[in-house]
């Protein structure tokens, strides 16, 4: 017997589109309602807004952070994409597909990291793979859901209108994603900065190339993948390029020589336009601060029900990743970090899928609470609660796929990968991978900073 039937998920990216395919396959008769706040689906991968127009508060160290909006147009813009205009995958095409869908648009034969708009073709194709009766709503913005009793009341708000009406459903999946909010930490002197030069500190998600950049002398803080795209790029037309990390910069393998490499900055001075580093150097005539620190959990619309259910690092009492502990009507997909989001996203939604048809039975709360407990006290609170760094995202996606497996429910429903050879092959070699085509970045970006151009990526072969 179903435990529910009207499920409405949050969100049209890769996430929410595997929850409405895992619901949709399922041999059951759900009534699927996705809402997306923008006018299509993808997610981040959506490209498109006018950054400019938008501006993080700083510092911004907590889930309930709010975006400064230009009276201008800024709040036409508020939903816009993190993505930057010259992005392309960190992992390999064939390594982050979805299971059993091909697309023309993700190669399987080669190893291509493909760009943004190669992924938004793809899962617009995916799309079109899921049953027609999933109803998407767009423009559709999520204000509120609270519980009442057995059923969840979700307030949603026309993105242009802005009128609101609120819909009854018996299960809710939060799949909006976590590259909302930014992380921007409270350095002292950073927030005196801010306000008095407003669009000289910016974060990742608000960075589109690096025109703006030109003559400038800049640092990026954080060094990790964004860092290292935002610093490149950057470095082709900048006067100076400095990349501030807050463990030893001799620890970076830093090939880039347009790039220097600093410790933790410990003070900002705006009146001299300087930076205090950890180790008591100062860095003078700084006209640019980009921090690529990563992003905050928030769930506004949760906000009245479980006004503690994130405190920005972590989302808590759930099981297995998933599942909220205490009661399993909502469920969160793709909180993990470091992972591979599209097979991942399909892991999870097939079990999730099959507990709410009834077909899979999930352990009583008491287990799930001890599971949960188990896991916060291996991995300790914060942001490494949601770290799968390989193999732990394997070891992750086999499990949830073993447990179907050994229920026997493979033959009904949505099927999600086993990690077959190919794909542990290309997993256990992303790191080694993606450095080698670093290497190709660099030596493109270097041609690049020769003639002082702003950078695009080298041109690939089906664009020849």
């Amino acid at each position: 017997m179903a435990l529910y039937r009207r499920i409405a998920i949050i969100g049209g990216g890769p996430a929410g589109l595997a929850a409405a395919k895992a619901l949709a396959l399922e041999p059951y008769n759900f009534t699927i309602d996705l809402y997306e706040r923008r006018d299509n689906i993808g997610g981040l991968w959506y490209y498109g807004g006018d950054k400019t127009k938008v501006l993080p508060s700083v510092p911004s160290v907590g889930p309930d952070a709010h975006e400064i909006l230009d009276p201008n147009g800024g709040f036409e813009n508020r939903f816009f994409s993190p993505m930057y205009d010259q992005l392309e995958t960190n992992i390999v095409s064939r390594l982050m597909k979805y299971n059993r869908v091909s697309g023309a648009h993700f190669t399987t034969d080669i190893k291509e990291y493909p760009g943004r708009s190669q992924v938004l073709d793809y899962i617009h194709e995916y799309k079109e793979t899921i049953p027609q009766v999933a109803n998407f709503h767009y423009n559709k913005n999520i204000k509120k859901i609270v519980k009442n009793e057995d059923e969840w009341s979700v307030t949603v708000e026309d993105s242009i209108s802005l009128e609101q009406e609120t819909k009854t459903f018996d299960a809710v999946i939060i799949a909006n994603g976590h590259f909302e909010i930014p992380f921007i930490p409270d350095t002292p002197g950073l927030a005196d900065w801010a306000k008095r030069d407003p669009h000289s500190v910016i974060h990742a998600k608000y960075f589109k190339d690096g025109a703006p950049f030109r003559d400038r002398n800049v640092i990026v803080v954080g060094a990790l993948t964004s860092g290292i795209d935002l610093s490149t790029q950057i470095s082709t037309v900048a006067k100076n390029t400095y990349v501030s990390v807050k463990d030893d910069p001799k620890d970076h393998d830093n090939k880039n020589e347009a790039v220097t490499m600093l410790p933790l900055i410990t003070l900002y001075d705006y009146a001299t336009k300087t930076a205090k580093l950890v180790d008591g150097r100062e860095i003078s005539d700084i006209d640019d601060i980009v921090f690529c620190t990563g992003y905050l959990y928030s769930y506004p619309f949760l906000k009245d029900y479980l006004p503690h259910v994130t405190d920005g690092l972590q989302v808590k009492d759930i099981y297995l990743q998933l599942f909220r502990v205490d009661d399993p009507s909502i469920a969160f997909i793709a909180l993990p970090k470091d992972v591979v989001p599209m097979p991942l996203s399909e892991a999870q939604m097939a079990v999730v899928a099959r507990v709410y048809s009834g077909r899979l039975h999930l352990p009583d709360e008491q287990k799930r609470r001890e599971a949960y407990e188990k896991e916060l006290s291996a991995k300790g609170a914060g942001k490494q609660f949601h770290s799968l760094k390989t193999p732990k995202d394997v070891e992750y996606c086999k499990l949830l796929y073993n447990w179907i497996q050994e229920e026997g429910l493979l033959d009904k429903g949505l099927v999600p990968s086993s990690w077959g050879e190919q794909r542990l092959e290309d997993r256990k070699n992303t790191k080694a991978d993606k450095e080698a085509r670093l290497e190709v970045i660099l030596e493109h970006a270097a041609k690049l900073r020769k003639e002082h151009l702003v950078f695009k990526l080298p041109e690939r072969e089906n664009e020849r």
